[in-house]
């Protein structure tokens, strides 16, 4: 298959919008392919610039309290207690379905910017900044760079190597992204503040076949992210949770 014909399909394949068996075949096309590789990181870079801009021209809160305040002031005097009551009401219960579904589409933004890090990392030529796998190279690197720390776990006789890191940026936040390896498999590992990278405690699978397994601690998220079994994302996740004060 031409290079051509793999890009009609990776920009689907960052929406998580194809079948598994179509999502193996392109991430291993884009190991070892630069060219999809950089386009795939523009494709992810252009969505990212996008979402950014859409997020800028949402409606104020002073707006939609003058709106508010437009239209209670055609109520009569007779009808205003009543139409202040429903209005309260509806307003109540528009909130509480608001909240919802603002936090749902909070998660599903967060979980696709993780997603897309991790997409950009393993298209990557040049994915880490700090090249060791030496923890006590790795961690000292990142002082300076991100105003917290962390602790990594001793992966003698384990699965697992450190292969190193790179600052990444969520929402403004500087986050630390750990890259190891698999077998075949690269996963990341993501560091940052809830603030940034907040998502809830527990497993998922991704659409676009990715695995990832995230926790809290101490105003800090971990998310452990990758194409591998999810047995082996929570052996890695487990390691990591296991080391942090």
């Amino acid at each position: 298959m031409t290079c051509e014909l793999w890009r009609d399909q990776i920009e689907s394949y960052i929406d998580g919008e194809l079948a598994a068996s179509h999502d193996s075949e392109i991430a291993s096309h884009l190991r070892g392919c630069p060219n999809c590789n950089a386009f795939a990181a523009e494709t992810i870079h252009l969505k990212r610039a996008v979402a950014s801009a859409g997020r800028r021209y949402q409606p104020s809160a002073d707006f939609r309290a003058q709106i508010m305040d437009s239209i209670g002031a055609r109520a009569t005097t007779n009808q205003r207690s009543f139409w202040m009551q429903f209005a309260l009401a509806a307003a109540l219960i528009v909130a509480l379905a608001a909240g919802g579904l603002l936090y749902r589409d909070h998660t599903r933004d967060i979980t696709r910017e993780i997603a897309d890090i991790h997409l950009n990392e393993i298209s990557s030529a040049n994915p880490v900044e700090v090249i060791s796998t030496d923890m006590h190279t790795v961690k000292p690197w990142f002082q300076g760079k991100v105003p917290f720390t962390f602790n990594l776990p001793e992966l003698a006789n384990s699965p697992f190597t450190l292969t190193g890191g790179r600052v990444v940026y969520l929402h403004g936040s500087p986050c630390a992204l750990l890259v190891f390896q698999y077998r075949l498999h690269r996963i990341s590992v993501i560091i940052g503040p809830e603030s940034a990278l907040a998502t809830s405690d527990g497993q998922r699978q991704l659409p676009n076949g990715f695995r990832m397994v995230s926790w809290n601690k101490n105003g800090y998220s971990y998310v452990t992210i990758g194409d591998a079994g999810m047995d082996v994302i929570g052996d890695l996740s487990g390691r990591m949770r296991a080391v942090q004060e």
